[in-house]
């Protein structure tokens, strides 16, 4: 079967696979194996980076900038849809006094838009948005060198081996930089969130999270729970959150501002790869489940607050199981949420890397799992990008060309075994908190 669809790939008309996606897949297969290699090695390969450990970070911000420039000033890729469609025309309406939600639909919060209008009016070009993107990242870079020195203090080599893992990855090059995803914007908030979340007290990290969520989009609001799940004073944390929330949101509402059309756009689209969305290989289950999509919804909201009420629970949870925590709550949306957009993965790809380095002395073949997984992600990516449109979830799969069959065979094996993955790294996110536990218990 699989040497069937190698095969008709190779022979279908239309250039299925283009000259840019060749080179895609190659780069991807290269970066990924590459990093698979040097966290393999790493007992060797440390002492000499170690010399120069304090440079990394400027090392990636160079490669972040440098495959910027590569991608639209020499090679000229395309700025993205969302870009042209929604995020400069949005941001300039806004300028004009337009609110969104009111005069236009934006699945995004209402400062979102703001942002982005400002960011246009600094620099009115087509490239000024993703750059600000690119930007997010690099600024990100600095914050999660920090993060990871406080999570891992006594162990600096570390430190060094999971940026490179979590920050040169595939996926951040391809998704975050190439495909200018807001996701930049968000990962470098919350990045932000957590140091605030360590340093502030938990009613000012609430107030702050509040603006932040008003920032990005609704389903930001996942993100939070771990911090909650973190705070000491979690009602303070709550508070805060609500204050902030509320007064912003409020004052839009009072300007014609609609929640309900911004849940509704972000609630009715179906995009994989998810849990949910994989029983569309099911004739006929997909438009049961698109027909009771709230019911869905409330399926996902009650496993998460279940995961949530058992984290909460366990007693002795240090800061530096964060990101354990965080991988878990974030996974379980993506695989109980109909809407599971490919670069959602931007916010979490980081840090994976910090809980997989637990096993890796019992299980040598994770960095080359985590490399494929990074490989998966970033080609589905693309592919869904260029044959999305006449394959997306189609509910008629025994109507479409051959062309399409193969698309759709394609995107289907890459979406489950994404899912496959996911699953995995909650588990040993999960198994990584019970062995923190343990040795806790021990010591």
């Amino acid at each position: 079967m699989f040497n069937e669809v190698l095969f008709q790939l190779s022979h279908l008309e239309g250039e299925t696979v283009t000259t840019q996606n060749i080179i895609v897949i190659s780069g991807v297969l290269i970066v990924n194996i590459a990093l698979a290699v040097i966290w393999s090695n790493w007992d060797q390969i440390k002492i000499r980076l170690l010399k120069i450990d304090k440079y990394v970070p400027y090392v990636i911000l160079l490669i972040f900038l440098s495959v910027w420039i590569f991608v639209f000033l020499i090679y000229k890729f395309p700025v993205s849809g969302d870009v042209k469609n929604f995020f400069i025309p949005q941001g300039e309406k806004v300028l004009q006094g337009f609110i969104p939600n009111r005069d236009f639909t934006s699945s995004y919060m209402p400062l979102f838009t703001y942002v982005l209008g400002a960011i246009y009016h600094l620099w009115p070009n087509e490239y000024s948005i993703g750059l600000f993107f690119t930007i997010c990242l690099v600024i990100f870079i600095f914050i999660f060198s920090w993060l990871l020195n406080m999570i891992l203090p006594k162990s600096h080599s570390k430190v060094t081996l999971i940026m490179l893992i979590g920050l040169l990855n595939s996926v951040l090059l391809i998704l975050g930089i190439a495909y200018q995803q807001d996701e930049c914007f968000i990962l470098m908030l919350f990045s932000i969130l957590i140091i605030v979340s360590q340093k502030k007290g938990d009613f000012f990290t609430g107030l702050v999270a509040g603006l932040f969520l008003c920032l990005t989009k609704i389903t930001m609001i996942i993100l939070l729970i771990p911090l909650y799940i973190f705070a000491k004073k979690k009602k303070f944390f709550f508070l805060g959150w609500g204050i902030s929330t509320v007064l912003i949101i409020g004052y839009f509402i009072t300007q014609g501002f609609s929640p309900m059309r911004m849940i509704s756009g972000e609630s009715n689209a179906i995009v994989p790869p998810s849990l949910i969305t994989s029983f569309h290989l099911i004739p006929g289950v997909l438009k049961v489940i698109k027909i009771n999509s709230n019911i869905v919804y409330i399926i996902a909201i009650l496993v998460l607050v279940y995961s949530s009420y058992l984290l909460v629970k366990r007693k002795n949870l240090s800061f530096n199981s964060f990101p354990a925590v965080l991988i878990i709550i974030w996974l379980i949306f993506l695989l109980f949420s109909l809407k599971s957009l490919t670069s959602y993965r931007v916010l979490i790809i980081p840090f994976i890397p910090f809980v997989l380095d637990k096993f890796i002395d019992k299980q040598k073949k994770i960095p080359y799992s985590f490399a494929i997984y990074c490989s998966l992600v970033s080609i589905y990516m693309m592919f869904y990008e260029d044959w999305g449109k006449i394959t997306k979830l189609s509910l008629n799969y025994f109507t479409l060309s051959q062309v399409q069959q193969t698309h759709y065979i394609i995107l289907s094996v890459f979406e489950l075994l994404i899912v496959l993955f996911e699953i995995l790294w909650i588990y040993l996110a999960l198994k990584s908190i019970t062995s923190s536990k343990d040795e806790m218990k021990d010591q």
